[in-house]
């Protein structure tokens, strides 16, 4: 039996790690350990950048440890609509606990008592203050106003005693009726059963919403019996604490107080994964059966994996790619045009990166070299785009033929080119790398647009703009 999570995650019950491309079951395997022999109260952070497949990696896990404990799973995003973090997960909490039928019906009741109760007690603590002493000061004396002032700020102190007291029953309630749900737990599945609840997307959330729900756990759930999960992107959270606090706070330091341990998902190879997408979209049968070396399902992959990288996607980056890919394909009625696998990818990698850049391409940068000079100080010019073999430089090579500067210009630039290099082979003059490397590639370019007049695909217009137009319609779906 397959069970979707929610993000249409599919976990099979009976291969809980079924199509782990990252080798996340021998990860999971060695947390669980911890997670074993960890004294609870106990919260662990799972770092790693947006993107990179720690949903994958908590959903698949949860079914992992919830054969000895109690798994909750929660997209904190979800709710970060609410002013109330800890209303919004009491009540999801509530919610997972009564599906696993695990409590008595007086005690589900109770946390929805205990949580409404502790969260009304938040709230008039801080309207207190506000509501104290409504006194008109123009209508007296100096003396009846240092009066009133006294008056006032006796009034306020006990108002702050008087609340912070109720704050204080109202926690240990809520920390009481914790103990009973651990222990009406343990009954069910052992002595050794914990509580353990896994929790998705903080990073996502409102700065103030997620360092909110992190003050909640560290305050309100530090009960025995209770492992908290956390996934962050932990640069994106310090961001979010910066945000706050400002931007010379020490946003690092500031969030290790919350975490017990900091662990990190390794880092995975993207290629294996765009094979998996490609083969799961069924990409090989959308490429013609030909022998030309521009065609085929295994250079497109090959092709997005490279730009994938160099514009250093995410894993949600690649897969929303991955579907423009697909849908833009089967878009291609003139099956000629899917000879342009290296721009295909190359085009949709840039989309997901930077749409701006996106947009200019063909328009106010209409030359191979003006669009790979601007990719390359997008990227801080850290990365080389194009490289010296022909695999390396194809993209340069399609990119002649298809924009509009170049379509005019490429036979006589080839014509140039070729005319000093043989000038320098009759003078016997040494011909530098660069000028090889730049005539070679011109030369493939110019007998690429002179047997394939397809680049003309949609009336007069250049072909790039024939490959955007499927793509901006894919990216629609």
């Amino acid at each position: 039996m397959k069970k979707v999570d929610k993000r249409n995650h599919v976990v099979n019950e009976e291969n809980i790690w079924e199509n782990d491309l990252f080798g996340r079951e021998e990860v999971a395997k060695a947390y669980s350990g911890i997670i074993e022999n960890v004294s609870s109260p106990y919260v662990i952070s799972i770092d790693a950048p947006y993107g990179k497949g720690k949903t994958f990696f908590l959903q698949h896990w949860k079914r992992e440890l919830e054969k000895d404990h109690v798994c909750l799973y929660t997209n904190l995003w979800e709710n970060d609509f609410s002013s109330q973090p800890l209303v919004a997960f009491s009540c999801d909490f509530r919610q997972q606990l009564k599906d696993k039928n695990l409590l008595k019906a007086s005690t589900l009741k109770g946390l929805v008592k205990t949580t409404a109760g502790l969260a009304a007690q938040m709230l008039l603590s801080s309207s207190k203050a506000l509501t104290l002493g409504q006194i008109d000061f123009k209508e007296l004396s100096e003396k009846e106003r240092s009066d009133a002032l006294q008056e006032y700020a006796g009034d306020f102190a006990i108002a702050q005693i008087d609340a912070h007291l109720e704050i204080k029953k109202a926690v240990e309630d809520f920390k009481k009726l914790l103990r009973a749900i651990h222990t009406e737990v343990k009954t069910k599945l052992g002595d050794d059963a914990k509580i353990i609840i896994l929790i998705d997307e903080l990073d996502r959330c409102r700065p103030t919403y997620g360092i909110e729900f992190l003050e909640i756990i560290k305050h309100f759930f530090d009960e025995e019996g209770y492992v908290f999960i956390v996934a962050i992107d932990s640069m994106q959270v310090q961001s979010s604490v910066q945000a706050i606090y400002g931007p010379n706070f020490d946003g690092i330091g500031y969030l290790r107080r919350f975490f017990n341990l900091e662990l990190s998902l390794p880092a995975v190879n993207v290629g294996k994964y765009i094979e998996s997408l490609f083969s799961e979209h069924k990409i090989t049968e959308k490429f013609p059966q030909n022998d030309h070396i521009y065609v085929g399902s295994g250079v497109a992959a090959r092709y997005y994996d490279r730009y994938s990288t160099f514009f250093d996607l995410s894993f949600r980056d690649i897969e929303r790619g991955m579907n423009i890919i697909s849908v833009a394909l089967h878009l291609m009625t003139d099956a000629r045009q899917i000879f342009y696998p290296c721009v295909l990818a190359f085009l949709i990698a840039a989309k997901e990166k930077d749409q701006a850049f996106y947009n200019k391409i063909g328009h106010s940068l209409k030359s191979a070299d003006e669009v790979i000079s601007e990719a390359q100080k997008i990227m801080g010019n850290q990365k080389e785009l194009i490289g010296e073999t022909n695999y390396d430089n194809l993209l340069k090579v399609q990119l002649l033929t298809l924009l509009p500067t170049d379509v005019e210009t490429l036979n006589k630039a080839y014509a140039l080119l070729d005319k000093q290099i043989k000038e320098l082979n009759e003078s016997k003059k040494p011909v530098s790398k660069d000028l090889e490397i730049k005539h070679e590639i011109y030369g493939r370019a110019s007998h690429q647009l002179k047997d394939m007049r397809y680049n003309y695909a949609v009336g007069n217009r250049p072909g790039i703009f024939y490959l955007k137009e499927k793509i901006d319609v894919g990216a629609k779906y």
